[in-house]
């Protein structure tokens, strides 16, 4: 029988999603970009430039020992080049008197982001989960390596019951924020709904060492501790009443679990040639 459970996640606290992008696919976008911006085509440097940042975006949480650094340096180098590039476009007939500065253009696409984050954040609250991934999408387009808008991606995935695409996303996000308790409260979740509980305990683990006044991580390590072999419910217990007291509304379907008195677990009989 499938487990079921409750996913308490925060997104007010706080590529396109994990898919096929492989390392060569980024290195022929990049190369296609440096091509188009040599001649100034400055749309389709804008497009190629775009796409190679995802491209390594996404080969840093497929192969995480693959070259880091020298990626993470070809994705800053791909950033420079999009401002050039929508300065370019955004300037080709004004002239030289009222051409704005990189700064100003890059204040320009922060108010823009923070709108899509704001907007994506509403949908997640009304629980319009196509609305929210479309708006994503649009903020992975803009800026591919927005910490924010990808961890909001990773809610969204983990919503949409794409566990597996929410790791990757969230793995990745881990390395570059490995102080964030929502980051890893949410890898707790989609581990858990993959059933990988040691993963799930050791993700909220962290969670609760970064922010020891998470109701949310609390609250998750308890549905977590059911799920063991055998179920620990006296520390199950011990982190719902923590949850509980940190300000977490109650939960009577986890109350229910918790206030079994005989909990079934599987013990697995070794096989004959192991008695001998």
């Amino acid at each position: 029988m499938k487990k079921k459970f409750t996913i308490f996640i925060s997104v007010l606290a706080l590529g396109v999603f994990a898919q096929t992008a492989s390392l060569n696919t980024a290195y022929t976008s990049f190369v296609k970009a440096e091509e188009a911006f040599e001649k100034n085509e400055n749309k389709k440097a804008l497009v190629y430039y775009k796409d190679a940042m995802m491209g390594y975006m996404q080969s840093l949480s497929d192969k995480p020992d693959l070259l880091p650094d020298n990626i993470k340096k070809r994705m800053e180098y791909c950033k420079d080049q999009l401002v050039i590039v929508r300065y370019r476009m955004k300037n080709a007939d004004t002239p030289s008197t009222a051409i704005e500065t990189s700064e100003e253009i890059d204040a320009k696409d922060q108010v823009q982001m923070e709108l899509i984050i704001k907007h994506t954040k509403k949908a997640l609250a009304e629980n319009n989960l196509q609305a929210a991934k479309a708006m994503v999408i649009r903020g992975i387009q803009e800026e591919p390596t927005n910490v924010e808008i990808r961890f909001l991606a990773a809610i969204i995935q983990c919503k949409l019951g794409k566990y597996n695409d929410s790791v990757s996303i969230l793995n990745q996000l881990a390395k570059e924020k490995p102080d964030s308790v929502n980051i890893y409260t949410t890898l707790g979740v989609s581990y858990m709904a993959l059933n990988k509980v040691p993963e799930a305990k050791k993700a909220l683990q962290t969670a609760i060492k970064n922010d020891p006044k998470s109701a949310n991580a609390y609250i998750n390590m308890a549905q977590v501790l059911l799920l063991e072999n055998p179920p620990n419910m006296p520390m199950a217990w011990a982190n719902y009443n923590k949850a509980i007291e940190l300000g977490s509304k109650r939960v009577p379907t986890l109350e229910a679990k918790l206030a079994r008195k005989k909990v079934k677990y599987v013990v697995v009989e070794p096989k004959e040639a192991e008695k001998k």
